[in-house]
């Protein structure tokens, strides 16, 4: 691989990196908007979900802007392949059942996110 090539894989990591952080920051938004929305039905057991989804997201965020090495550390996650599954939450329309549907992605996203942290 070329000087170049090595320089222009760099910069698009960096940019798939900090689009991803911008898209779960987005989708922490969304998520706190759809469980506050749905606060006066959502069942006890649930809202606990919620909260543990909305705290591993929290911690996800704070450990990748923070860490000067997760960019490195990060450089094998499919940030890009993230960026498009986190895609429909951002679209999608406010309505009944979005806190379980947009909890639920996350808990999959990150623990993509979590298998890379962890080397797996």
């Amino acid at each position: 691989m070329g000087v170049n090539q090595g320089a222009e894989l760099h910069q698009n990591r960096r940019l798939a990196y900090q689009r991803l952080l911008r898209a779960l920051e987005h989708a922490r938004s969304r998520l706190a908007v759809a469980v506050a929305a749905e606060a006066k039905w959502t069942p006890l057991g649930r809202w606990g979900q919620y909260l543990e989804i909305g705290e591993r997201l929290r911690r996800c965020l704070r450990e990748l802007r923070l860490d000067q090495d997760s960019e490195m550390r990060f450089r094998n996650l499919p940030a890009w392949v993230l960026i498009e599954r986190l895609a429909p939450l951002v679209k999608m329309e406010n309505g009944r059942g979005d806190a379980q549907r947009i909890s639920g992605q996350l808990s999959e996203i990150l623990g993509t996110i979590d298998a890379h942290r962890l080397g797996k």
